[in-house]
C-alpha cells in the first residue's frame, strides 16, 4: 500500500510540476501590448518604451508654422539654456489642408501606408542610447494620428503606434503622445 501511495504522490507532483512549467512558458511567451497612453495634461507629451517626457507651455521653443506653405511643417521642442542638452523633438508634416473643415480626422498609417505623405511624424530622441546617432531619429510609420484642430492659432493632434530607427526599420518601439499647442 505504501508503494502505491508513493507512486500516486510522485505522479501528482509530476502533473503539478508539468502544469506549472507550461503555464510559466505561456505567460512568458505571451506579450501583452503595453499601454503607452499618458495622463499628462502638458501640451506636448512623448511616451516611448514606457518612459514619458513632456514639455510645458512655458518651456516650448517658439516655432511658427506657415499655413500658406504646402506641406505645413511643425517642429516641437523644449527651449534649452546654454549647456543644457535637448531631450526630444517632434517633427510633424501635414499636407491635407483642403480637408481641414472635416476635423477631427484620423489618419491610419497602418491600414493605408500611403497616408504617410499626408500626415507624417518623426521624433528625435536625444537621450536614446544607440550605436549611431542617426538611430536617434525615429520614424512613425504604423499607427494613427488624429488631428482635432489645426489653424493659425492652435494645433491639437494625438498619435499612437510604432516607430522604427531611421537606419533600422527592424527595431520597432511603441510610441504615443499628443501635441496641444496654442500660438
Amino acid at each position: 500500500m505504501n508503494l502505491l501511495k508513493t507512486l500516486l504522490i510522485i505522479f501528482a507532483f509530476t502533473l503539478v510540476s508539468c502544469n506549472n512549467s507550461s503555464q510559466k512558458e505561456t505567460s512568458e511567451n505571451h506579450t501583452e501590448p503595453k499601454n503607452t497612453k499618458s495622463n499628462s495634461k502638458d501640451p506636448i507629451v512623448f511616451t516611448i518604451d514606457g518612459k514619458t517626457r513632456t514639455i510645458k507651455a512655458s518651456e516650448r521653443e517658439a516655432d511658427v508654422a506657415n499655413l500658406d506653405e504646402s506641406p505645413i511643417r511643425y517642429l516641437f521642442r523644449k527651449r534649452t539654456v546654454k549647456g543644457e542638452k535637448p531631450q526630444f523633438e517632434i517633427d510633424f508634416v501635414f499636407s491635407d489642408k483642403e480637408n481641414l473643415s472635416e476635423l477631427p480626422k484620423t489618419y491610419d498609417l497602418t491600414k493605408t501606408p500611403s497616408l504617410h505623405s499626408t500626415a507624417s511624424l518623426s521624433f528625435f530622441d536625444f537621450e536614446r542610447k544607440v550605436e549611431k546617432s542617426t538611430n536617434k531619429r525615429l520614424i512613425f510609420d504604423k499607427g494613427t494620428i488624429t488631428i482635432f484642430e489645426l489653424n493659425k492659432d492652435k494645433i491639437h493632434f494625438e498619435y499612437e503606434g510604432e516607430v522604427h530607427e531611421l537606419m533600422n526599420n527592424q527595431n520597432r518601439f511603441p510610441v504615443s503622445g499628443q501635441v496641444n499647442v496654442s500660438y
